[in-house]
């Protein structure tokens, strides 16, 4: 073993190393604060540069583009968010004025250190469009949530008539399972591509029960309550299978799949 000595006393090599490692650590730590505390005090300086705004689009989001939401960023700040520091821009508030816009299900916005403003926006997506009987109009989220109708866009959706009414998608409602068991019906028919193809409007009658047209055949489809979904449409592809696809398909005007287990068709 070895020692090197320094005016009569023995160096302890680990803790030499084990300071030099502290040293150059609080080193790091000083240089990395300095730094951050650089960038903020250049951030509290920088002004707003440039808006980029980002909306989600696809099948049926198209409700709202960059030019509105523009719009309500101007409206917000009354048109002076160019002249703003970085730092005095009210986050919080900007997103809320977004979703305050009924097609507007979540917006995020922050800057990058180029002095931009970035706007990212998420819209809601219809999955039905109601007409009742009073002929009131309007979108039903995937959520459950009525959503208003637009002059400018119309989205292909399924059609939903007859008694229902916008109270019912309201959750304090007392009849919260009628939104409840549309939302469901509606869901399975969009999540299978051959009833998607199919089914093309839900009419739910006096009684409350669902009535499905479809898009072949002269027929009605008497659907029932929501219960055993999955069952019913299997009963049914069963019956085009079998029965409309050999006697024909505007041989029934009438098929009820209301009673379990059985299929009773009714002919023209």
């Amino acid at each position: 073993m070895q020692y090197s000595f320094f005016n009569g006393m023995k160096i302890n090599r680990p803790l030499i190393k084990k300071i030099f490692t502290s040293l150059l650590w609080c080193g790091l730590s000083v240089g990395f604060f300095t730094l951050w505390a650089f960038s903020s005090m250049e951030r509290k300086k920088m002004r707003c540069e440039k808006i980029l705004i980002k909306i989600d689009e696809g099948d049926n989001k198209y409700f709202v583009d960059k030019q509105t939401i523009f719009k309500i960023i101007k409206q917000k700040n009354n048109d002076t968010l160019f002249l703003n520091k970085i730092d005095k821009i009210d986050w919080m508030g900007l997103e809320s004025a977004i979703e305050a816009n009924s097609w507007i299900i979540n917006a995020e916005i922050y800057s990058n250190r180029n002095g931009e403003v970035m706007v990212d926006v998420k819209q809601r997506c219809p999955i039905m469009r109601i007409i009742n009987k009073e002929h009131l109009s309007f979108y039903v989220d995937e959520n459950g949530l009525p959503m208003n109708w637009s002059s400018t866009f119309t989205a292909r959706v399924l059609i939903v008539t007859g008694n229902v009414s916008i109270t019912d998608f309201n959750y304090s409602h007392p009849e919260q399972s009628k939104r409840k068991d549309l939302v469901q019906l509606v869901k399975f028919i969009l999540n299978d591509n051959f009833w998607k193809a199919q089914i093309t409007q839900i009419e739910i009658n006096d009684l409350g029960d669902f009535e499905l047209y479809p898009l072949e055949g002269e027929h009605k489809i008497e659907f029932g309550d929501a219960v055993d979904i999955e069952e019913k449409f299997d009963r049914l592809k069963f019956f085009y299978i079998e029965g409309l696809n050999k006697v024909g398909w505007s041989k029934y005007k009438k098929i009820s799949l209301k009673f379990k287990g059985q299929i009773v068709a009714t002919r023209n």
